[in-house]
């Protein structure tokens, strides 16, 4: 009988920003996330070859990270917990001046949208026992 293969579920649990600390040319923060990866699957384990992502403002990155390899048995679940810190400007993306204005103006209301993503590379593995 053919089991079809699921896609692995990923779902981000909390994010948190701390330390922020913006200026004209400059900006400062760290971030502490975690989210749950699960193999839905009964048949087959998950090698995730990686896992990117960043955090954006106005669609540019101004924070990247990635996960170590790791793999998922079958029906395994495992939560990830990612800190990023973006203090050394040189091991981050570049923001633009004009950025950093619309930044500190949104921060006047209170108000400042940023959004995250994440890509995972994965290998499905089967293994067949019996006859």
């Amino acid at each position: 009988m053919f089991t079809p293969t699921q896609t692995p579920k990923i779902q981000l649990d909390s994010l948190f920003m701390s330390k922020l600390n913006v200026s004209n040319t400059s900006l400062g923060a760290n971030w502490d996330m975690a989210f749950t990866v699960e193999n839905p699957n009964m048949v087959s384990w998950v090698q995730f070859d990686r896992i990117e992502g960043s955090i954006l403002y106005k669609d540019n990155p101004i924070a990247i990270y990635s996960v170590k390899p790791f793999d998922l048995g079958l029906k395994e679940q495992r939560l990830m917990h990612v800190k990023i810190s973006r203090t050394r400007l040189q091991d981050q993306p570049a923001m633009k001046v004009s950025d950093f204005e619309e930044y500190n103006r949104q921060q006047e209301d209170v108000a400042v949208s940023l959004k995250m993503e994440m890509f995972a590379w994965a290998t499905y593995k089967k293994d067949w026992w019996g006859t």
